[in-house]
């Protein structure tokens, strides 16, 4: 498809989209496919990749982060704010020490990226999503956790002179 992305996405309502999986196996390629198919224009492959290894990041975090109940769920939304920005969102209705793990994660990557030897499998993956977004916002509260990572591709200076 060809053109802006309010156009082509015009049907879905306010350009947002949601997805619940499970945290057992299958599901994280069940979201990896979710992800992918939210791009459907040509041109926007670097910004899907990021996507795709964002979400990946978020739902191994939220894997790493806690119990494995059988009934456990992951809620994500995906979002286009405008042609160049998506925005992905874990959430979950369970109470987590997210502010601490955060402040961790920031404190371990203030010098390099951090190891195994500082940050947990599950901080690991919060350190990448941290990296590989733009911008990452959170909050826990009433039970709620939801964390929204910001992804923005920007073209080159020549494909934006077009």
């Amino acid at each position: 498809d060809f053109g802006p992305k309010a156009e082509i996405l015009g049907k879905m309502t306010d350009n947002h989209r949601r997805i619940r999986v499970g945290v057992q196996d299958g599901a994280l390629q069940d979201l990896c496919d979710y992800v992918a198919r939210q791009f459907v224009r040509g041109g926007d492959e670097e910004l899907r990749q990021r996507a795709i290894k964002v979400a990946t990041e978020l739902f191994n975090f939220a894997k790493g982060n806690g119990t494995q109940p059988a009934d456990r769920s992951l809620h994500f939304a995906f979002k286009f704010i405008d042609d160049d920005t998506c925005s992905i969102t874990l959430s979950e209705y369970r109470s987590t020490k997210l502010e601490a793990k955060i402040k961790k994660v920031r404190d371990a990557s203030k010098d390099a990226l951090p190891t195994a030897e500082i940050l947990s499998e599950d901080e690991l993956s919060l350190a990448q999503v941290m990296k590989l977004s733009d911008s990452l916002q959170h909050k826990s509260d009433q039970g709620e956790t939801a964390l929204c990572a910001r992804i923005t591709h920007l073209p080159s200076p020549e494909a934006r002179l077009q």
